[in-house]
């Protein structure tokens, strides 16, 4: 990875003691391994979001799998942020990192969805407002209108990262003292929790993926909001703490990806639809485990690859604008303006792929144009010894 004069070349990670000396050094130096992984799922929710404004025949289920990225930033962003909070020390800090990381690229892409929005047909100015002003707040994980309604309608997942980071560091501190039995427990609890809540959507909402099909307020609230996507977050932290304290996955990262790709196949033919998140997220919480330990000994994983690392620092800024993208190339298309679902076709493969490409150069320019020199002005204002973003933070939002 390429660094410039504001962000020294990272030390290398620091190997875990033997047993029985104690815990790990903190993940200080940046895990191109992660972040490249970010940059995979955020291009696996681009395809999602594919399937209903420019569906291709044959592609959904395999498309459909993509919203399994979402899991995975929940998790590799508790994993990622137990040692941020740590490198940090001070909640303050903390959420003033965080605040000049996500706040003014959201901002940005809120105020120009809100405009786009506002000229497609049938939008009512006064409720695009509300929902803008919610999004802007970010508050619309909250609100199932704001989930359903929002001019950039993934922006709930960026609402309920908020909620995570502000009760972070009164469990970062709880995790670090726990035992690597009492973790595993934690781990357990939160990965029931997740089956729990899922089976009951599978039952009251049998159809249901992602919002389609979803017909009440309960159950919006039971798929997207903050509740009830903490055990993600949580179980990032549990598998953070458990790692900071020596202990290494006895499952190699390999083996873990041939898991998620025998889950994308089931999926494909029985559509596991509200339970294919709490499937793939302990599976991902060990992936991601497994793959900073690696790197932390030395070894590089594909995701670390060049390419791959670019994209994931595009990460965010791809996941917040592609949706627009998408849209704005699909309505001439279809004539469709919003969920219609238009009928898979082959001629919707070049627009696709256009819409892909599209999105891939505004996130490059927003990364590097607006995301990257705000945050290092914010910074460098508030704390000037550490101005550019840096460590296995970067793999986080």
């Amino acid at each position: 990875m390429d660094t410039d004069a504001t962000e020294p070349a990272p030390p290398r990670l620091a190997p875990a003691p033997p047993a029985g000396q104690g815990p790990g050094r903190p993940l200080t130096a940046r895990l191109d391994g992660l972040t490249g992984l970010r940059g995979v799922a955020a291009l696996g929710v681009v395809f999602v979001h594919l399937n209903p404004f420019l569906p291709i025949p044959g592609t959904f289920d395999l498309f459909g799998f993509g919203d399994a990225g979402v899991p995975l930033f929940f998790v590799l962003s508790g994993f990622v942020l137990t040692f941020a909070f740590e490198r940090e020390r001070t909640p303050g800090r903390f959420y003033w990192r965080r605040f000049t990381r996500v706040v003014p690229l959201s901002v940005v892409i809120t105020l120009l969805a809100t405009l786009f929005m506002a000229g497609a047909p049938d939008t009512e100015p006064g409720r695009l407002l509300v929902m803008s002003v919610l999004t802007l707040l970010m508050v619309n994980a909250w609100v199932p209108t704001a989930i359903r309604n929002s001019p950039n309608p993934q922006s709930w997942t960026l609402s309920c990262e908020i909620a995570f980071y502000a009760i972070l560091p009164f469990l970062a501190g709880p995790l670090r003292r726990r035992t690597q039995r009492q973790l595993a427990v934690l781990a357990g609890l939160a990965v029931v929790f997740g089956l729990a809540v899922a089976g009951w959507m599978r039952w009251q909402h049998p159809d249901a993926v992602g919002l389609d099909r979803i017909d009440s307020d309960l159950g919006v609230l039971v798929t997207m909001s903050p509740p009830a996507t903490f055990y993600q977050f949580f179980l990032g932290l549990v598998v953070g703490a458990a790692v900071r304290n020596g202990w290494r996955p006895r499952v190699s990262p390999r083996v873990c990806l041939a898991l998620v790709a025998l889950v994308c196949a089931v999926n494909m033919v029985w559509e596991l639809k509200s339970l294919l998140g709490p499937v793939v997220t302990p599976v991902f919480a060990v992936l991601i485990a497994g793959l900073a330990v690696e790197e932390r000994d030395g070894a590089r994983s594909w995701f670390a690859r060049r390419p791959v690392v670019r994209l994931g620092d595009w990460s965010y800024a791809l996941y917040m604008i592609h949706f627009m993208v998408i849209l704005s190339i699909s309505m001439p298309v279809t004539g469709k303006t919003g969920f219609e679902w238009p009928d898979a076709r082959w001629i919707h493969l070049p627009f696709a792929v256009l819409a892909i490409a599209v999105s891939l150069v505004c996130a490059w320019l927003l990364t590097v144009r607006v995301q990257q020199p705000v945050e290092r002005r914010l910074r460098a204002r508030w704390f000037p010894e550490r101005v550019a973003p840096e460590s296995a933070e970067r793999a986080s939002i």
